[in-house]
């Protein structure tokens, strides 16, 4: 099957190793590849005014960690064709005067013409196409449906533009076959917000077959008391390493210890909550490491928490419960329907310090075989989501939906 892929996001060739650009779609891709379908992606980035894109790094951080908006380097402003890792990537960025805003239609037009362009060079003819987020997907669906009268299928990520942009967007939704989205609860907020006769499917993601190979049950881990915690993300306001923190010194005793795993522009007012706490001795800061290190350091641990919030779903959340970490993530985000509470994880209110308090309380009380009960699940849950298997059930949600 010919498949055309569009993402505002997707890794690439001409940005520093340490981008934080999720590949998630490319995970997608490259397991559909292997399959034997033939895949195009085109990364609609997003750009915006050159000086933007020209600031200092710790500014454009600091409007991220405020703001939630990411202004990429100067290249993303770059129209370009290039292969990543054996898939076919046209790059044709869209201007938005303003972040966060819709393109213009006369933009939409310009833009689907390059596509169609591109795509009757390689003599490429989509029997179906496959989408992530919302904005301007939605609007080059639309387009693109005059074009091409294949199946259209897009996964939302987020409602923020459906509930701002549902009215103005009535006629390009009629031009969508499939709607999926990244949670069982996205899903409901998606089908009630646009009026959807069913639910989305849920684009869930999956842990690479190579991951699952290096990792085995380890439940001898919780033979000795509950005392290695791990945190792996970004240190911004969003995912709450702060709540996490807090939690831990004020339940735990005196022989616990947290890994934090990861980069940000939180890193230094985390660093100064550590000495107001007096517990800089319970933490390790190990900013960005290698893959293997995070293993070697998940392995380790007995309790992951990320209690993060607009979390569409959460990867690593799926690695530590492969991990044979007893993880915790968040209630009414992308990972809960993942993890049931006090199933196979624990489920918390997103930055809640007196909830995550409560859930630590019961696992510090909780007997050795009602630990390796909780986290033998986790990892047997890790097990059912491998990159082919989550890609597989995609690719049959899109044509059953």
């Amino acid at each position: 099957m010919k498949i055309l892929v569009l993402s505002t996001i997707y890794p690439r060739n001409d940005v520093k190793k340490n981008s934080a650009a999720t590949k998630v779609v490319h995970y997608f891709v490259s397991q559909w590849t292997k399959m034997g379908h033939q895949v195009v992606v085109i990364h609609t980035a997003g750009r915006s005014f050159k000086l933007l894109h020209l600031l200092p790094q710790s500014i454009k951080n600091e409007i991220k960690t405020r703001s939630g908006i990411e202004i990429t380097d100067i290249n993303i402003t770059k129209k370009c064709e290039y292969n990543y890792e054996g898939i076919e990537v046209f790059r044709r960025p869209i201007f938005k005067s303003i972040p966060h805003a819709l393109p213009s239609k006369a933009q939409i037009q310009r833009v689907c013409r390059d596509i169609c362009e591109y795509l009757k060079k390689r003599s490429f003819e989509p029997e179906l196409i496959i989408s992530h987020w919302s904005c301007p997907t939605i609007q080059l669906l639309s387009e693109l449906n005059k074009m091409y009268s294949c199946r259209k299928s897009i996964v939302i990520h987020e409602t923020q533009y459906l509930t701002v942009m549902k009215e103005k967007w009535q006629n390009e939704l009629k031009s969508i076959d499939v709607f999926g989205c990244r949670s069982s609860s996205l899903s409901k907020k998606i089908a009630e917000t646009l009026g959807l006769k069913k639910y989305p499917f849920v684009c869930a993601s999956g842990v690479p077959e190579d991951y699952l190979e290096t990792v085995e049950l380890d439940t001898d881990k919780f033979d000795g008391p509950l005392k290695r915690y791990i945190f792996v993300g970004e240190l911004i306001a969003r995912k709450n390493c702060e709540s996490v923190i807090k939690a831990l010194a004020s339940v735990c005793d005196h022989d616990w210890h947290i890994d934090i795993v990861g980069d940000g522009a939180e890193m230094q007012s985390l660093k100064k909550l550590l000495c107001n706490l007096k517990i800089e001795e319970h933490v390790t800061f190990h900013g960005k490491v290698s893959r293997d290190e995070v293993i070697r350091l998940m392995r380790q641990a007995q309790c992951f928490i990320m209690p993060s919030r607009a979390e569409a779903f959460g990867l690593v959340y799926l690695e530590a419960m492969a991990c044979s970490c007893i993880t915790i993530g968040s209630r009414g985000e992308g990972i809960d329907g993942i993890i049931n509470d006090k199933q196979n994880g624990y489920l918390v209110q997103a930055g809640s310090v007196d909830d995550l308090e409560d859930t630590l309380k019961q696992l510090l009380k909780m007997n050795t075989k009602s630990l390796k009960f909780i986290a033998e699940n986790g990892y047997k849950t890790a097990q059912n989501y491998s990159d082919f298997a989550v890609a597989k059930r995609y690719l049959d949600d899109v044509i059953a939906w």
